[in-house]
């Protein structure tokens, strides 16, 4: 891999993932919610599923999967579900879930597991990952050893990013009437984001 392509790749993963989605959104409400030091599980989910999921392209289980249209539908439809649970789940919150001081935080290992979910919610990611890593190996499996290190980096950059924006956002979030709305805001983000999906894999099924 030239150092002219690895310049263009960088711009193509970054282009991919600056994009606000339900991993960014999840990032910053931990952020917000529970602290940046917590907040970086959340990134460490993300980046731990990504890492899963560069492994299964790359191992050639994506194509399987893909061709497997029954489970790759199965899993769609599961993930986009769990997105809709998540923002209903936190749209009735209401102006709770945002205490700096409480004494018993949410588990970190919980925050971990969300973020993969969220992440895993989206098995889409494994043709988005399979497009752009084939445009760079061209045969040349060597490459991968600069692609994936690259692709979970920039990630690592993207979802610091969101989840210091977070902090941002905590200094807005002092009154329960904020933190009602911000809880509804992520929410309503997570179930348009999940309906989206679905409708997407009923209106393809009918067809």
């Amino acid at each position: 891999m030239t150092f002219p392509e690895w310049i263009i790749f960088v711009g193509i993963w970054f282009a991919a993932g600056l994009p606000l989605g339900p991993n960014a959104a999840n990032c910053i409400a931990v952020s917000a919610g529970q602290g940046f030091r917590r907040s970086l599980w959340a990134v460490g989910g993300v980046l731990a599923s990504g890492a899963i999921m560069m492994a299964v392209v790359i191992l050639g289980l994506g194509a399987v999967l893909l061709a497997n249209q029954l489970l790759f539908t199965v899993l769609k439809i599961a993930g986009a579900a769990y997105l809709v649970w998540m923002g209903i789940t936190l749209i009735r919150r209401g102006g709770g879930g945002f205490d700096m001081d409480a004494a018993d935080p949410e588990p970190a290992v919980w925050v971990l597991r969300r973020a993969m979910m969220i992440s895993f919610s989206n098995p889409k990611a494994l043709i988005a990952y399979g497009a752009v890593f084939s445009q760079f190996i061209d045969g040349n499996l060597a490459a991968l050893w600069v692609i994936v290190p690259t692709a979970l980096m920039i990630n690592a950059i993207i979802y610091l990013g969101y989840a210091g924006l977070g902090l941002g956002v905590a200094k807005f979030l002092g009154s329960a009437i904020r933190r009602r709305w911000f809880n509804r805001g992520i929410g309503s983000f997570y179930v348009v984001a999940g309906a989206g999906l679905l409708a997407q894999e009923m209106t393809g099924a009918r067809r």
